[in-house]
């Protein structure tokens, strides 16, 4: 059952498109669209364009296309298993982050970042991990403080290196 949504419903010509509460497929065109999922994992394909892709809450896959695309990553409503984004590219994507979501200091102008095989946090600041032979990146609230736990944000794939330059936040 589809709850009453439209199923199969094809939108055309759009530059934002909001998601449901459902399990979502969302494609864009060769514009610069803006795909937000909502609840539940989705899938949210831009296709051609520079693209603005938010899973929002659940487990989602996303594929940018071609383009320079924006992956936004908020905490709300996240279980736990991470976004797949499926075409990353450095130099050209990035990872978008709002400050105050990941308890980046409004001064701030780069997130802290840990890069390895098995990255390990060095201060009490919030951290982002990111592991080189498998593309998973992970967030943790307190560094190398004891109270917060691990969060995986995204699987990468085909990524094996990160920089504090693939993220942007507002």
């Amino acid at each position: 059952s589809n709850r009453g949504m439209a199923q199969g419903l094809t939108v055309k010509n759009f530059e934002i498109i909001n998601g449901s509460a459902n399990d979502d497929v969302i494609r864009g065109d060769a514009a610069a669209n803006t795909l937000n999922g909502g609840g539940a994992d989705d899938v949210l394909d831009g296709r051609s364009g520079v693209d603005r892709l938010n899973g929002g809450a659940g487990d989602d896959w996303l594929t940018g296309g071609a383009g320079n695309d924006l992956f936004v990553f908020d905490r709300s409503g996240r279980d736990g298993e991470g976004d797949v984004i499926t075409d990353f590219t450095r130099g050209q994507d990035k990872l978008l982050l709002d400050k105050s979501d990941y308890g980046i200091a409004a001064g701030d102008a780069t997130v802290t970042l840990v890069v390895g095989a098995d990255p390990v946090a060095t201060s009490t600041k919030g951290t982002f991990l990111f592991e080189s032979d498998n593309g998973r990146l992970w967030f943790d609230a307190d560094g190398k403080g004891t109270e917060a736990d691990l969060e995986l944000v995204a699987i990468l794939k085909g990524v094996t290196t990160l920089s504090t330059s693939d993220f942007a936040m507002f």
